[in-house]
């Protein structure tokens, strides 16, 4: 795998652009005797107005291709770390994914935040697709492809709580979805993840760190064939180092 690449950014207060492009090449020859050669192009477009003191939106076009790698192409077999017996497809072509984020964005001292929307259409996303039977007692699947598209939300802010003798002591809430669907009406992508919000407190001092949280995951019902639906449970962590 060879790639070039070239990132450029320029700055017109109040504005910011960025621009990039990437150029791929991929060859993939296995001791099977299969062979694949690909090129990927990818090219970004972004822009940034800080329009108010600590505020500032950002706006990313993006225009990104990927090669299949070796295993969705070759692979025939038990896949242990999966639990599951894989079939890939030498005839798999690259996929392409058009995507456009904007995000609104505010910094101060004591306050960090973000919340952003995007949306992304892929031209033959690759992805495992379950087939409900089963190989060597595991279920079978195959690496595939279709278009599909992802949109969803995401936000995050953390704020300062106190910070003295004892340490700096923050607060931390977050939260995202997404919601992915195959065209032309070809059902629910598998294995996405359901929705979720956050909520921890995070300490320091010197170089001790430590938190304490919750997250909340939603039910995911939104499924693919022979998927079972989740239900939504609530994950408790602590972390000391």
């Amino acid at each position: 795998e060879t790639g070039v690449f070239v990132v450029e950014e320029a700055n017109y207060a109040p504005f910011k652009l960025q621009l990039g492009a990437r150029y791929d090449d991929n060859k993939l020859d296995p001791e099977t005797g299969d062979e694949a050669t690909f090129n990927a192009v990818s090219l970004s477009g972004g822009a940034t107005w800080d329009f108010a003191k600590d505020w500032h939106l950002a706006l990313n076009l993006d225009r990104a291709q990927r090669a299949p790698d070796e295993e969705a192409l070759f692979v025939n077999g038990a896949h242990d770390a999966t639990g599951s017996f894989e079939i890939g497809d030498p005839n798999l072509q690259k996929e392409t994914a058009n995507q456009i984020d904007l995000a609104l964005h505010y910094h101060s001292e004591d306050v960090q935040a973000s919340i952003g929307a995007y949306y992304n259409r892929f031209d033959d996303f690759i992805y495992l697709v379950d087939t409900g039977e089963t190989e060597d007692d595991l279920p079978v699947r195959l690496w595939s492809q279709h278009d599909a598209t992802f949109h969803g939300f995401e936000g995050e802010a953390k704020f300062r709580v106190a910070e003295n003798a004892a340490g700096r002591f923050d607060l931390r809430a977050f939260g995202d979805t997404v919601r992915a669907k195959l065209t032309d009406g070809a059902g629910n992508l598998p294995r996405i993840s359901p929705a979720r919000v956050g909520l921890s407190l995070l300490w320091s001092r010197d170089v001790w760190r430590a938190s304490l949280g919750a997250i909340r995951y939603a039910k995911q019902d939104d499924v693919a064939p022979f998927e079972t639906p989740t239900d939504g449970f609530t994950l408790i962590s602590a972390h000391l180092s």
